[in-house]
């Protein structure tokens, strides 16, 4: 739906709401028939697919490619410590990426955005969340857009 190109009489008629905002009760129906106003979470990258995307760099290649061509030449410790090493980075990395993971997703549970309504005439300021369809954003100068 474009509803930029809409009048704001056309909008409100579309959402089934008005000027002074969604009553109490209609806010809560709403929320109960779409749900809360956020995407679905994705599922956090397993260890492996972490530990996998460790040998994506070129740089990788490039030692996985001397370490062939020194255990072709015959010299298996060399061959062998750039293999540990090739592991052991990927080790260390898949902790530190895990880690980082870990505390992006407690940090994004600790933030919570709120938005001001105007619920049945009153400007309300609520959860980001708990905005539904026909709610009337009430937008000052710096404030963040709920979508």
């Amino acid at each position: 739906m474009q509803w930029y190109a809409k009048t704001v009489e056309e909008v409100f008629r579309e959402l089934h709401s008005r000027e002074d905002g969604l009553t109490a009760s209609e806010a809560k129906q709403r929320l109960d028939e779409h749900g809360e106003n956020r995407l679905p979470e994705t599922p956090p990258p397993s260890l492996i697919s972490i530990f996998i995307r460790q040998f994506e760099s070129p740089l990788i290649y490039i030692l996985g490619g001397a370490a062939a061509v020194v255990f072709l030449m015959g010299e298996w410790i060399d061959g062998s410590v750039i293999l540990f090493i090739l592991l052991f980075n990927a080790i260390v990395g898949s902790v530190q990426e895990g880690r980082a993971e870990n505390a992006l997703r407690a940090l994004r549970s600790l933030v919570e955005t709120r938005a001001s309504v105007i619920r049945g005439g009153v400007e309300e300021n609520i959860s980001d969340k708990c905005i539904v369809p026909g709610d009337v954003i009430e937008l000052t100068e710096g404030d963040k857009v709920p979508a």
